[in-house]
């Protein structure tokens, strides 16, 4: 459609908000009773983004910690711009919803400086703070928070390690490469398994080693991702530790399907016919059994 359309429905919508409601949610933002503000707060997200973006800078400056965190939940429902900046402050504050409501925000709407804040909460106290901070800092395209994201592959909370390393993944710096390689040992199978996914995505042939190593992981969940990422590396000398992983038998469909995915040379035949053959033998040992305990 044109750009005269476009404006005309933005005007309409803009109209189409009943006359009194705007004025009905700023009296009641400007309101000295909290229970006002809130209700008014709550309402934000109804108005257009032209008339909600005042209304709710004036509320990300509210003494009310409710009335903030609603106008923090408008500023990241219509993507309003620069409110990193209007939020940034918040990571001083003692309420850690506070704090990790900033990072969302960011998230939505970053800016250098509001970045280069969220970097210096990723060390916080508190769980859900760090959690928000580096998600923020991996989905804004953060480059200059690298350094600080490696410094938090040995965060306390496993929840935390994946989200550094996803962010570490979406920010696709080589530097990355080394240190999460040592992370395929992490102790948590969640955390060891988003880092054989980034490091096929990261393209880095000097992880190729220690993804083969990873196809020996105790959880098949993880040597699904892994057998993914060699496909994507196109690691043909994984070919030997694919193929013995096929004849021993792992859970198997998942894992055939990992390396069809990703174009992994199949097994070749004489695989399937061996463990055929294994699997009638087996079949005809319990078949003598159940006829020798059934003679008389």
């Amino acid at each position: 459609c044109s750009v005269a359309t476009v404006l005309l429905l933005a005007s309409t919508a803009e109209a189409s908000v009943w006359p009194g409601q705007h004025e009905s949610v700023r009296r009641g933002m400007r309101s000295d009773d909290v229970s006002r503000r809130r209700r008014a707060a709550g309402r934000l997200a109804e108005l257009p983004p032209t008339m909600a973006r005042r209304l709710t800078e004036l509320g990300l400056d509210d003494p009310d910690m409710q009335v903030r965190l609603s106008s923090a939940r408008t500023a990241i429902e219509l993507r309003l711009p620069r409110m990193g900046d209007r939020v940034v402050r918040w990571l001083k504050e003692r309420k850690a919803r506070l704090r990790a409501m900033t990072g969302k925000v960011i998230e939505v709407s970053p800016t250098e400086r509001s970045l280069n804040a969220l970097v210096r909460v990723l060390g916080d106290t508190e769980t859900e703070v760090r959690l928000a901070a580096a998600r923020a800092l991996g989905r804004a395209g953060a480059s200059g928070a690298v350094a600080a994201l490696l410094g938090q592959l040995d965060d306390t909370s496993s929840k935390v390690r994946v989200q550094v390393v996803r962010a570490l993944g979406r920010l696709g710096d080589p530097r990355a490469v080394v240190p999460l390689v040592s992370k395929l040992k992490d102790p948590e199978s969640a955390v060891r398994r988003q880092v054989a996914r980034v490091l096929g995505a990261l393209g880095d042939s000097r992880a190729v080693p220690t993804l083969i190593a990873a196809l020996r992981d105790r959880d098949v969940r993880v040597r699904q991702v892994s057998l993914e990422a060699l496909g994507i590396l196109g690691a043909s000398e994984a070919l030997p530790a694919v193929i013995a992983l096929f004849e021993e038998e792992l859970p198997d469909s998942a894992l055939r399907a990992a390396a069809v995915r990703r174009d992994e040379p199949a097994p070749p035949r004489h695989v399937h016919r061996r463990r055929d053959a294994r699997r009638r033998r087996r079949a005809r040992v319990q078949s003598e059994r159940h006829r020798r305990a059934a003679a008389p």
